[in-house]
């Protein structure tokens, strides 16, 4: 998710406001992908079916190559298994393809085919 898209929902969430020069497509969109996020220390999580737990984080382009790093840091599986660690803390739109590509260009290629 680029950045400003997900600025947008935060602050459509915690403040119920549209950016600047927002078309009526624009803040629909941004209406429909609220529903499915809350807010909490300035971050922006997936809603979950118990309203006391928060879902993943929800990362926008800016922080995903940083939090793919560190999860595979902590362990240093493959893609795979970063990815199975990766999901359970975090969500984004085509996060598997981005952190498939950050540990394609960090780790050796032989890694990549290891379970």
């Amino acid at each position: 998710m680029d950045y400003p898209f997900y600025l947008a929902i935060y602050y459509y969430i915690s403040a119920r406001t549209y950016p600047t020069n927002s078309d009526e497509a624009t803040k629909r969109k941004i209406r429909h992908q609220a529903q499915k996020y809350m807010t909490t220390h300035r971050k922006v999580f997936q809603k979950s079916e118990e309203s006391n737990i928060l879902g993943p984080e929800l990362l926008h382009k800016g922080i995903v190559d940083e939090v793919v790093k560190k999860v595979h840091a902590e362990s240093h599986f493959g893609v795979n298994n970063t990815w199975r660690q990766l999901k359970m803390q975090y969500t984004g739109p085509a996060l598997f393809e981005q952190s498939k590509g950050v540990l394609s260009a960090n780790i050796e290629p032989n890694i990549l085919t290891k379970e």
